[in-house]
């Protein structure tokens, strides 16, 4: 007889036999694991958001209390069924530890982080926000700042430079990431005239990013650039971004993805990934309205096609999935419209379905 259970983030599939039971415990799309022992039947009860057990006759509990495993033996004395169950935990453990734990990035709150900053980091901690990219509040001290985010269980994944004072003095820079025991610095924008985005504005930027990028490295910090659309035009027998991720030198600078821009230009996000498995080290989320027209320009109207996760035609979960297939470890939602307070608490509970936690991910 088969049965299917379901707990949340994961299912748990019983096959009962004569002398005992299979059971096959399914997590997402990432792996699964399966163990034997025999018995004349285990008990798995009913239902149990975010709690889960399993009882053996011949002595063993699994129990599941939010992300914390423990592993009861208290009758079992078969050596190989200790091991089983022993690999069964270390798997558990193993999967809980590598969620994703959910970022912003503080423009998404910016208006109510300028009115009320310890209220707005609060209601962070309360949404379930773990993980922040933006720089130090004006008026504010990094001690004090930092006391502030522990306080609401926040810590400062990545800080942002403008182009010019990454090109000027990157020393700076990553004096005022380290400051905040940030890990990432990352560049928005590579300066050009109106909307059009060059080959020798391509050059300028890899060599500034190739020697900040360095210095950023020496300090113990990665550096990304983040593409906004632009650099998608044709060039060659690919695209200038194509050009920039050749010439980078990748010890050094690699790429934040944005991945409504990267959807905005008429590129498909996951073929980025995986056509680049090895060179994004964060990614900014954000749905985009159906029906939006791409552009090559890195303009948007956002205020009108940002919407909240899961709901627009960029395929976050896909993109997500491929996301940690590349190994990317840090996700920030971005929400630049009117309605981001509103938006955002959605957007977290979107991604709650999808693999993330309150908890916090791996370095």
């Amino acid at each position: 007889m088969n049965e299917i259970f379901h707990f949340g983030f994961f299912t748990a599939k019983a096959q009962w036999r004569k002398v005992g039971a299979e059971i096959k415990i399914i997590f997402g799309h990432f792996f699964s694991f399966s163990t034997f022992w025999s018995t004349p039947r285990a008990s798995l009860p009913a239902g149990g958001q975010g709690r889960w057990e399993a009882q053996s006759s011949k002595g063993f509990k699994i129990t599941r209390t939010d992300s914390v495993f423990s592993l009861i033996l208290d009758r079992t004395k078969d050596f190989i069924m200790k091991t089983l169950l022993s690999a069964l935990f270390i798997s558990i453990s193993a999967y809980c530890s590598g969620q994703l734990a959910i970022g912003i990035q503080m423009g998404s709150v910016g208006k109510h982080a300028k009115a009320d900053l310890p209220g707005t980091l609060k209601k962070l901690n309360e949404w379930g926000v773990r993980e922040l990219e933006g720089g130090l509040p004006q008026g504010m001290d990094p001690v004090t700042y930092l006391k502030l985010l522990k306080e609401n269980n926040l810590t400062i994944v990545a800080i942002g430079s403008n182009f010019d004072s990454l090109a000027a003095n990157p020393q700076k820079i990553a004096d005022r990431a380290k400051a905040l025991d940030a890990k990432q610095v990352i560049c928005y924008w590579i300066p050009h005239t109106g909307d059009d985005f060059t080959i020798d504005d391509a050059k300028k930027g890899v060599a500034v990013f190739n020697k900040a990028g360095e210095v950023l490295q020496k300090n113990g910090l990665a550096f990304g650039y983040h593409a906004h659309g632009y650099e998608f035009r044709p060039y060659e027998n690919g695209t200038l971004f194509d050009y920039i991720a050749k010439l980078l030198d990748k010890r050094y600078a690699n790429f934040q993805m944005d991945v409504f821009w990267i959807k905005e230009s008429g590129t498909d996000p996951v073929a980025l990934l995986n056509k680049y498995p090895d060179r994004f080290i964060s990614m900014h989320l954000k749905d985009r309205l159906p029906g939006t027209p791409n552009s090559i320009t890195g303009h948007a109207d956002v205020d009108k096609a940002n919407v909240v996760l899961g709901t627009g035609d960029v395929d976050i979960a896909a993109i997500v999935k491929a996301g940690r297939k590349a190994g990317i470890k840090h996700y920030f939602i971005e929400d630049e419209s009117s309605r981001q307070w509103d938006q955002v608490p959605q957007s977290i509970a979107y991604l709650k379905t999808i693999g993330f936690s309150t908890g916090k991910s791996g370095d």
